[in-house]
């Protein structure tokens, strides 16, 4: 999979958020929160092809924690991005 191009990673009120302009509704934007975790793998990521397997890898090693538990939360992260 791939990020969707377009979208953009942002900081507000030192927060990082991703910007995402929904294409099947023209005036309509959404905002999606990062945490430091998620903003690791958008920079990390971003324009190339991964699985969800590649983000737990990532995770695991940055964090220190078992690549099932990483792998569960990057599904829940993914869902969210859809």
């Amino acid at each position: 999979m791939k990020f969707r191009e377009g979208y953009k990673l942002i900081t507000i009120a030192g927060e990082q958020a991703v910007i995402m302009k929904l294409e099947d509704l023209k005036d309509l934007t959404r905002v999606v929160m990062f945490n430091k975790s998620a903003a690791l793998l958008w920079e990390t990521l971003v324009e190339k092809d991964f699985t969800p397997e590649t983000c737990a890898e990532i995770l695991s090693a940055r964090y220190n924690v078992e690549f099932a538990r990483a792998l569960e939360d990057v599904r829940s992260w993914l869902s969210t991005l859809k």
